[in-house]
């Protein structure tokens, strides 16, 4: 290797150092500004779910994720009915999150919170007819789902 090219090389890899120590700067700026806009939204959620009420679902949306636990022979249901499975959701709507759990789990149910302050929970991917997915604010359950 020539004198010259070995120069070259060491610009080279200057350069390269440099382009690095920026794009880890930007890195650094970027989250910094990410923590405090966090600080930020927090205080808003918080607000958010004090001032604003959820809907729950209606009779007809219970009736459809219910409708998903008909038919599978691997589901040992306790439910004769869509019905009978539309309200069970539906008393489990506004209860505590544990007596939610123990009404769920009592019944041959897994239970599973996905969702605690409008914050999701990261979850497997997995699909099991025998989970109740609990969406849970300020403490109460909010929605349910099967899956």
């Amino acid at each position: 290797m020539t004198e010259e090219s070995s120069k070259r090389t060491y610009q080279i890899i200057a350069i390269f150092m440099i382009l690095i120590a920026i794009v880890l700067a930007i890195a650094l700026i970027l989250q910094v500004n990410n923590d405090s806009d966090d600080g930020k939204k927090s205080t808003q959620t918080t607000q958010s779910i004090t001032s604003t009420s959820v809907q729950p679902d209606t009779n007809e949306q219970l009736i459809a994720k219910c409708e998903k636990t008909q038919g599978d022979p691997t589901l040992d249901s306790p439910f004769e009915t869509v019905d009978q499975c539309a309200k069970f959701l539906e008393e489990i709507i506004g209860m505590s999150e544990n007596d939610a759990i123990e009404k769920v789990e009592s019944n041959n149910f897994v239970a599973r919170v996905v969702q605690r302050d409008d914050e999701d929970i990261p979850i497997t991917m997995d699909f099991s007819l025998q989970r109740i997915n609990l969406s849970v604010n300020n403490g109460k359950v909010t929605n349910v789902d099967i899956y």
